[in-house]
C-alpha cells in the first residue's frame, strides 16, 4: 500500500514535469536532498533502503512516465559522508551539496563528490546559520567575493552555486557585484 500511494504521489508530480518536458524545458531534478541527515523522513535511512528509493523512483519517472527531461542532482548536506548514500552513475547526472558556511575552509564533503565523473555545483549555497522556529539567524554583512573566491580556489569542479532564500540570498550580503562580474562566473 505504502509503494502505491508513493506511485500515485509520483503520478501527480510527474504531470506538471511533462508539461514542461512538453514545453523543451530541462529540469535540474533534486530529489531526496540532505539524504545524509536527519532534517526529512528519507533523511539517515540504511543505506540500502535509500538506494532502492531513489533507483525506484527514476526508473518510474525516467522509464513509466517517460521523463527525459530531468537531470537528477544528487545532492547531500555537506559532511565527510557525502558519497554514501550515492546510487550509481547510472541514477545520477550531477553531484551537488549544500552548504551553510561562511567559511569555505570548514565545508567538508567536497573530495569524496569531486571523485565521482559527474559535474559538480552547490545546490544549496548560503553563509552560516540557522533556523530558530521558523526565523533565520544568519551571519550579517558577509563578502559573497570572498565566500567566492574561496569556492574557486577550495572547489575547483564547481559548475554552477544556487543561494537559498531570505536572509542566505546573494542580495542581502556585500560584493555581490564583483563576485558577479568576475570572469569565472557566468550569469
Amino acid at each position: 500500500k505504502t509503494y502505491q500511494n508513493w506511485h500515485k504521489d509520483l503520478d501527480k508530480v510527474a504531470t506538471g514535469l511533462a508539461e514542461l518536458r512538453d514545453r523543451g524545458i530541462v529540469v535540474l531534478w533534486r530529489p531526496f536532498h540532505e539524504m545524509n541527515k536527519d532534517f526529512f523522513w528519507w533523511g539517515k535511512r540504511d543505506v540500502g533502503e535509500f538506494v532502492r528509493l531513489w533507483r525506484d523512483t527514476f526508473d518510474y519517472l525516467t522509464k513509466e512516465k517517460k521523463l527525459n527531461n530531468l537531470l537528477w542532482v544528487y545532492s547531500p548536506y555537506q559532511a565527510p559522508d557525502t558519497d554514501k548514500y550515492y546510487p550509481g552513475d547510472a541514477y545520477v547526472d550531477i553531484v551537488a551539496m549544500d552548504a551553510y558556511e561562511t567559511n569555505p575552509e570548514k565545508i567538508q564533503g567536497y573530495e569524496a563528490l569531486a571523485k565521482i565523473d559527474k559535474p559538480f555545483g552547490f545546490s544549496e549555497y548560503g553563509p552560516s546559520g540557522k533556523l530558530i522556529i521558523v526565523v533565520p539567524v544568519v551571519d550579517k554583512n558577509v563578502d559573497h567575493n570572498a565566500i567566492f573566491q574561496g569556492i574557486k580556489k577550495r572547489f575547483p569542479k564547481t559548475t554552477f552555486i544556487q543561494a537559498w532564500h531570505d536572509a542566505w540570498a546573494f542580495n542581502k550580503h556585500r560584493n555581490i557585484d564583483v563576485m558577479m562580474n568576475d570572469p569565472w562566473m557566468i550569469t
